[in-house]
């Protein structure tokens, strides 16, 4: 049901990349909900590819290079990057799917911290965020994240295509 793989990428380039998304040359963008819009949660985001199927940043280069030529993707539909303040207790954000179609998600975890992902069906172990880690599911799974309480910080990339 899920595929999770360890040392997705090597370490020296998932710590390139944390040292330039943390850096002053990247854009974070307030996002007023996590699971739903105005959910009472808040994250930040950088989208390197909308739904509308266009890129939105000048840096989805990087991302093509380093993760989407390690998937089979046929139509991409959509790649982003959450950024989760450490909050005192552990939230969970609420559990829903990121497209109503069919689809294919894979989550990776920049960083190693205690959030999680989780899923509704209790029968799928959750998913604790450990850096270079991914996990591959299927898109209808209902799942949510959570933040993290033992560091400043949870980032992990979301792609999601079929």
């Amino acid at each position: 049901m899920i595929k999770i793989e360890d040392n997705f990428i090597n370490e020296n380039t998932n710590k390139n990349l944390l040292k330039f998304f943390l850096s002053t040359e990247f854009s974070w963008f307030f996002s007023d909900g996590v699971a739903a819009f105005n959910d009472n949660n808040y994250m930040f985001t950088h989208i390197f590819y909308n739904t509308e199927k266009k890129i939105n940043s000048q840096y989805f280069n990087i991302i093509q290079k380093i993760f989407l030529e390690k998937l089979s993707i046929k139509n991409l539909l959509r790649v982003k990057l959450n950024f989760y303040p450490k909050s005192k207790e552990k939230i969970i954000h609420g559990f829903h799917t990121d497209f109503e179609k069919d689809h294919t998600v894979l989550l990776y975890y920049l960083n190693t911290n205690n959030g999680q992902t989780i899923f509704k069906n209790k029968n799928i172990p959750n998913v604790d965020s450990i850096s270079r880690r991914s996990v591959i599911f299927n898109g209808n799974l209902e799942h949510s994240s959570t933040t993290c309480t033992d560091e400043d910080f949870r980032i992990s990339l979301n792609i999601n295509y079929e």
